[in-house]
């Protein structure tokens, strides 16, 4: 259906940096990248504890730049759940 995805998978409070989004000499995004973000979060024993869904809107609106890798990355947190689609939620972890 065209609909395309970007993974990433966290056991603390960040996303590694996203890697391969053309960026411009402001170190914008110069086009959509992917539709959805998917975010898996693990406990620090790798159990699944929560997967969440962003739009590439949100994405863009909530990404943050890391200086030393000269890429973004994106930040785990309540705002950003507040923004997205959470597909899954385990408190037992």
């Amino acid at each position: 259906n065209g609909i395309t995805y970007s993974i990433k998978t966290v056991t603390g409070k960040s996303t590694s940096c996203f890697t391969g989004l053309e960026l411009n000499s402001k170190n914008e995004i110069v086009k959509k990248e992917f539709d959805f973000l998917i975010i898996v979060v693990l406990s620090k024993k790798y159990k699944l504890k929560e997967i969440i869904e962003i739009e590439w809107d949100v994405f863009q609106e909530r990404k943050l730049w890391h200086k030393t890798e000269k890429k973004y990355q994106m930040n785990v947190s309540i705002k950003l759940r507040k923004q997205s689609n959470v597909l899954y939620l385990n408190n037992t972890n």
